[in-house]
């Protein structure tokens, strides 16, 4: 019996693979990303595409005989994130450390979301590599992060009394030992005498890995290896614990019986004398661990210390004090302004960097409100949304103009995160910020120069634009004017001879007088004259328009605005940039949501893509003697606004894709580009509108840009 059902899940896992692969068929062939689709319960692959085999060294079948543990360099961080995708039923962003077939390793970008086919779950995950360029957004990240975390464990370790110092220094193993991506993580103490060691705190991936019992009042003569190197204030750092010395032959064999594969320790000193020794390990694959491992080690060794140093009632007061300058050096040294509020914003700490950014005086803002350095210049909404995401437990990043004692308006970045005690409940914000006045006015000069480039660039080609209609209004000018006289001429005869002779044969020289001026030809005539002079006089005033609407000095605020009016005001201005190469097609969606928005920076965005799609149209058009396509389209759903503008240019190769966003990165020749657009478009879009722009590019095939703007002002 148990055979025949063993039969039908496996069939019913076949034949929700082949839907699985016919749902994500068309990803796996565009994408530029390696896709892995793994069983949410057995993690078991179960779909590659060809780009995960080149990316792994794998061929599909090797691949769809693993799990995707066996493709991660830390299998317990890998094994934790997926979960967390199942439980939160979200997407999932991470960056991780991966190997091929040859065991090379290397860093990965991975998105991952769950997914139901029939009723089988599923994780499917999209990986890149990470380029040099997103490595260090990536060390930024980790810099950032690294404050957060050390922030948060000094907090709690700081305002923990006696009483829960123990759940405290757990607390930090737990968090510590998840952001470096170990297995175990344990807290040692030698005894008085230095005789002995003692597990004090431990947290462990998986409890029954745990080894508090076994080493507890262990002999130091059992680890003289390690004694001796953590007594002289050393980093114990093992890579590969089957290729210790043969002086830690001990130590190595210790390490082997518990299934440590590599491991990582710092001492704990209070007034140069070792109290224990902070211990992480791996138990599943060997770890290289890095400097900024050991360092946040440190830290966090110098914190777990005054919090062990707490518990005894004994040790010197001002040996307290010393460790206690150590703890607060990194906040006080650092470059950032840093401010600690209550759960009600009141300020109970700043560090010299704010004091010095804002002018104010540390006695002169402890108690008082943040927003003592509002500008005024700040949205309500801003502030609104920031307190509704902090007191919920979030992080809130964002960008603020404030103003210093003196009245300078300055610019700073801000990450403000909510610290929570063992109960989870939220006990102060700690709030990171940067000074980017300097950043910002660079940026404002990049677009204000780009613009102006761009302006100077159409003239041109607008001159060109109002000669043509000019021109045949100028003729038809000419035109009327002696249709004019002959008319005039015409009825001045019929008068003259009327008057002059009663017995005049009128008709007969009215006849005369209408064939010499061909008047049926001018009845006909004229009036098409001044229809095409209308058509031109029309055209002129329309380009006109435009071109004030696109230059026009830009708003200090934003305000709603048509986008669809944008678009076609910098398609009409930009004509001349693509009507030789290009035929440009508008599918404007009709009663979109105005968006709230910098009107003349988003026409600017427009405005350097059309151009862009030109140029990359160009060089095809000339060599296929035949116009290429650039079309732009707008949509909207119930958040966003879309536009999506393409064209059927040269496209962007996978190796420069990544770098179009970067300023001052070009592949245009010399005299036609400086690289910055696209930089500034970015900035636009994304730092000033919260918005979104993504590029998908083939060689030979084109390139289509997509962006989304968020249409409300919340």
């Amino acid at each position: 019996m148990k055979g025949t059902i063993s039969e039908t899940c496996e069939d019913e896992i076949i034949d929700s693979s082949k839907k699985i692969r016919n749902k994500y068929e068309h990803a796996f062939s565009l994408t530029h990303d390696s896709i892995i689709i793994i069983l949410k319960d057995s993690r078991k692959i179960i779909d590659v595409n060809s780009n995960a085999c080149l990316l792994y060294g794998y061929n599909r079948e090797e691949l769809l005989n693993k799990k995707i543990e066996d493709v991660s360099i830390y299998q317990n961080e890998q094994v934790n994130k997926i979960n967390l995708i199942v439980d939160e039923d979200s997407v999932y962003r991470s960056i991780s450390t991966h190997r091929s077939k040859k065991n090379k390793k290397f860093v990965v970008e991975i998105n991952a979301k769950l997914d139901t086919i029939d009723s089988t779950q599923i994780v499917v995950l999209f990986i890149k590599p990470v380029t040099k360029e997103r490595q260090r957004d990536v060390d930024l990240l980790y810099r950032l992060n690294f404050e957060k975390l050390t922030a948060e464990i000094s907090s709690t370790l700081l305002m923990s009394d006696k009483n829960d110092a123990n759940s405290s220094i757990e607390f930090a193993l737990q968090k510590v030992g998840e952001f470096i991506e170990a297995d175990r993580c344990m807290v040692f103490q030698t005894s008085e005498d230095l005789q002995t060691v003692s597990i004090t705190h431990e947290w462990c991936v998986f409890d029954h890995h745990k080894c508090v019992h076994k080493y507890q009042n262990y002999s130091i003569d059992r680890i003289p290896y390690w004694f001796k190197k953590l007594s002289e204030h050393d980093n114990l750092i093992i890579t590969n614990t089957s290729k210790l010395p043969h002086d830690a032959w001990n130590e190595k064999n210790m390490l082997q019986r518990d299934g440590v594969k590599s491991m990582i320790a710092v001492p704990l000193s209070s007034s140069n004398i070792l109290i224990g020794f902070l211990v992480f390990q791996n138990l599943t694959l060997k770890k290289d661990w890095n400097i900024g491992d050991a360092n946040l080690l440190k830290i966090i060794a110098e914190l777990i210390t005054h919090a062990i140093i707490q518990q005894y009632e004994d040790l010197a007061r001002k040996s307290v004090e010393d460790e206690m300058r150590k703890l607060t050096n990194a906040v006080e040294q650092s470059a950032n302004s840093v401010v600690i509020t209550d759960t009600d914003g009141n300020i109970e700490y700043v560090n010299p960097a704010f004091t010095k950014i804002t002018g104010y005086t540390f006695g002169e803002v402890i108690g008082k409100n943040p927003r003592i350095l509002k500008s005024g210049n700040q949205e309500e909404q801003v502030y609104k949304d920031l307190w509704n995401t902090i007191s919920n437990g979030n992080q809130w990043v964002g960008r603020f103009q404030n103003i210093k004692k003196n009245g300078e308006v300055f610019w700073e970045n801000v990450t403000i995160s909510p610290i929570k005690n063992m109960g989870g409940e939220i006990t102060n914000y700690l709030a990171i910020k940067e000074d980017i006045t300097e950043k910002i006015k660079v940026e404002n000069q990049l677009a204000v120069a780009q613009k102006m480039e761009s302006i100077g660039q159409l003239a041109a080609g607008i001159a060109h634009e109002i000669n043509t209609p000019m021109q045949y209004v100028g003729d038809n000018t000419s035109f009327l004017k002696e249709a004019f006289e002959s008319v005039n001429n015409f009825i001045n005869s019929i008068s003259d001879n009327a008057d002059e002779n009663s017995t005049f044969n009128l008709s007969s020289e009215i006849k005369k007088l209408k064939d010499e001026i061909d008047l049926e030809f001018l009845v006909e005539e004229i009036p098409n004259a001044l229809d095409q002079s209308k058509i031109g006089i029309d055209r002129v005033t329309k380009i006109v328009k435009a071109m004030k609407d696109f230059a026009h000095p830009g708003e200090k605020d934003k305000s709603f605005h048509d986008i669809n009016h944008g678009i076609e005001v910098t398609a009409t201005i930009s004509k001349n940039e693509w009507k030789y190469v290009a035929d440009l097609e508008l599918n404007l969606k009709p009663d979109l949501p105005n968006v709230y928005c910098l009107q003349d920076e988003l026409n600017q965005v427009i405005l350097n893509m059309i151009v862009n799609a030109a140029h990359a149209i160009e060089k095809v058009a000339e060599r296929e003697d035949r116009k290429g396509i650039i079309k732009i389209s707008t949509d909207a759903d119930d958040q966003f606004v879309h536009i999506t503008i393409s064209d059927s240019g040269e496209g962007i190769s996978q190796e420069n894709l990544h770098k179009i966003f970067n300023p001052f990165f070009t592949t245009k020749e010399v005299g036609k580009g400086t690289g910055q657009g696209l930089s500034i478009a970015h900035d636009i879009i994304v730092n000033k509108h919260n918005g979104q722009l993504d590029v998908n590019s083939k060689v030979g095939k084109g390139t289509e840009f997509h962006i989304k703007l968020p249409f409300g002002n919340e």
